[in-house]
């Protein structure tokens, strides 16, 4: 059956998986609203795309979504009832909408598949971009199955260099200062035994979730916009945040114990 995809916001899983349909020669259109392509905090109001959805394709959306457009497959692991929503770590592959990808086309498009003959290099460099975007926390911790963690942390920062320039020595340091600034940060108490690191204070500083992961040792908090999200988490962690947040005056919070990441709306921040 004819196939059609409509791919959400670019990040770096985006990417992938709009590569992979094109090596596939898979057919594709990405979501616009107004006349760009849809941003995070649009993709699922969608208004039209980069090219027409034809009427006799079964289609799959992939992390985003329009007012009254019928949907037969919806690939996604943001939101409470995604297919990937709540997958653990273990089973980082099947929940990541990268390995939702893939095994749709395994089954819809075989031919497809097999042409392509990806190798088990291109395979496994897939795996560590889906287990980053999943529960890159994990990830680190070496608790994705099949992914090394310095093997990882090599291939972010190759990704990093390839985007913009740089040196791999470079991107290591940068991120190994980032931590140090980290350790530097007061602490606050989530309830309980539970204590992480407030980095709110630390803006615009690079490489955060990646120095989180790797040198901060437990859960920290940072930052974004109107939000306080929780970086590096385990499950005990990512609940006492929830609740910490909302006795706070957080407007809403959501988050995903089992993949490790939480965060918080705040009508105001100072």
């Amino acid at each position: 059956m004819r196939t059609f995809y409509l791919l959400g916001a670019h990040d770096e899983e985006m990417k992938e998986i709009r590569d992979l349909l094109f090596r596939l020669g898979a057919e594709y259109a990405v979501a616009l609203k107004d006349g760009h392509r849809v941003r995070r905090g649009e993709a699922y109001e969608a208004d039209s795309a980069t090219r027409p959805i034809p009427e006799d394709a079964r289609l799959v959306t992939v992390e985003c979504g329009a007012k009254g457009l019928e949907v037969d497959l919806e690939i996604d692991h943001h939101f409470p009832g995604d297919p990937g929503y709540d997958a653990p770590p273990e089973k980082f592959w099947e929940g990541s909408s990268l390995g939702q990808i893939v095994a749709d086309v395994m089954a819809n498009l075989p031919e497809k598949w097999d042409e392509a003959n990806l190798s088990e290099g291109e395979l496994l460099r897939l795996k560590m971009v889906a287990a980053a975007d999943h529960c890159l926390g994990a990830a680190y911790a070496g608790k994705c199955p099949g992914i090394v963690p310095m093997k990882l942390r090599m291939e972010r920062a190759k990704a990093v260099v390839k985007r913009h320039g740089g040196t791999i020595r470079r991107v290591f340091s940068t991120q190994e200062r980032t931590g140090r600034h980290l350790l530097e940060c007061p602490r606050v108490n989530l309830g309980g035994d539970i204590v992480a690191i407030d980095a709110r204070a630390l803006r615009n500083a690079p490489f955060l979730n990646e120095a989180a992961c790797l040198f901060a040792g437990g859960p920290v908090l940072a930052r974004r916009s109107n939000k306080v999200v929780i970086l590096n988490a385990d499950p005990r962690s990512v609940i006492a945040f929830k609740l910490w947040a909302t006795a706070e005056g957080a407007s809403d919070t959501y988050g995903s114990p089992t993949r490790g990441f939480g965060g918080a709306t705040f009508p105001t921040l100072p």
